[in-house]
């Protein structure tokens, strides 16, 4: 955490790099890696999804398969996500009879606020809704396009909460260019991550 960070009590972001030969962790080969945070406002309109400032981590390594990374992204303001007890809620129905003239049956969802209306018109039957759920997601962000990939299958949330999004990263081939950094560290890739 740097000093500024501090200063304005606002937790850092976290990454940690697993190094993987043959599918096993190996310390024997080398691994360098860096970190670069850019603020989210930097993004424009694009920005105002993320919930934690985006980080491009770059990974160079020797050894025969690329790394993973761990990605504990710091959210710039606490997010109220949905737990699995409070989904279970989100559900409302709502029983339209045939008597019934015209009706309307309006329900508010916990956490978004978010109104829905059954309207019944005098026909028969059950109608059924559900609240929106607003779960993070790991998402990779093209920063010369100004896009964000949210249903990835390189990088996946391990645990969230208000303050933090875990993100598990794979540097896939496509996010792997072969260059000469030295004799030592052959391989190396680029990943930009965000939460959403």
């Amino acid at each position: 955490q740097t000093d500024l960070e501090k200063a304005y009590g606002s937790a850092a972001s976290v990454v940690t790099v697993t190094s993987s030969t043959n599918g096993s962790e190996s310390d024997s080969g080398e691994v360098a890696a860096s970190v670069i945070s850019t603020a989210t406002s930097s993004y424009g309109a694009l920005g105002s999804q993320f919930s934690a400032n985006p980080l491009r981590i770059t990974v160079a390594s020797s050894a025969s398969k690329m790394s993973s990374v761990v990605v504990k992204l710091a959210h710039t303001a606490p997010v109220e996500y949905t737990d699995g007890i409070a989904s279970d809620l989100m559900v409302f129905n709502t029983t339209c009879l045939l008597e019934d003239s015209v009706s309307v049956h309006e329900y508010t969802c916990p956490v978004s606020n978010f109104v829905i209306a059954h309207n019944c018109t005098g026909l028969r039957g059950v109608m059924t809704s559900y609240c929106p759920v607003l779960t993070p997601s790991c998402a990779i962000l093209d920063p010369s396009a100004s896009t964000l990939t949210h249903n990835s299958t390189q990088c996946r949330v391990t645990a969230f909460d208000a303050m933090s999004t875990t993100c598990l990263c794979n540097m896939t081939s496509n996010s792997v260019t072969r260059r000469r950094l030295s004799s030592e560290l052959a391989d190396s890739g680029v990943l930009d991550v965000v939460s959403s």
